[in-house]
């Protein structure tokens, strides 16, 4: 794959259009992921992102080294990053991590 003017713009399009062809169509990736064939067009052809919360689901449909979170969207560990401190910042002091772990692990 060439690398086009767009592909500055929009650094995640280069890797979309490999899960597309990986896929065999937007259609059969749209079914894969678990969203419509409108949602697929619109990332690629209007929006030119995807959305952070599709981005895992995309890579394990691609199974295809170039199709990776950082590759969808450069972004992506800054917001899994942000989240984290986010969510240190409001857990309950009532309950210990070592209790919040226990209950994420039964």
């Amino acid at each position: 794959m060439r690398v086009e003017k767009d592909d500055l713009l929009f650094p995640g399009m280069p890797a979309l259009v490999i899960a597309i062809e990986a896929a065999g169509s937007q259609t059969a990736l749209a079914r894969r992921i678990g969203v419509s064939t409108v949602n697929v067009w619109n990332w690629l052809n209007r929006d030119h992102l995807v959305p952070l919360d599709r981005v895992p689901f995309i890579v394990a449909a691609a199974q295809h080294d170039k199709v990776t979170p950082r590759s969808l969207r450069p972004d992506y560990g800054l917001g899994w990053s942000l989240l984290a401190r986010q969510l240190g910042t409001c857990m309950s002091p009532l309950i210990s991590p070592d209790d919040e772990l226990d209950a994420l692990n039964h």
